[in-house]
């Protein structure tokens, strides 16, 4: 994963630790291949997340 530089603020290493797992988690429990977004929430929300860290 990126850097995450779209957070307000300066961050710790450990704080930055934390997020980068908690991404990792939850991208984990809820990556299910072959599934479709079913509204345009849903992909929003998983595109801030998994595109949130990249250079624009």
């Amino acid at each position: 994963m990126q850097q995450l530089s779209f957070l307000p603020g300066e961050m710790t290493p450990g704080e930055r630790s934390l997020i980068l797992r908690a991404l990792k988690t939850l991208d984990r429990h809820l990556h299910e291949p072959g599934v479709a977004f079913t509204s345009t929430r849903a992909a929003r929300e998983w595109l801030i997340l998994n595109m949130a860290g990249l250079e624009r």
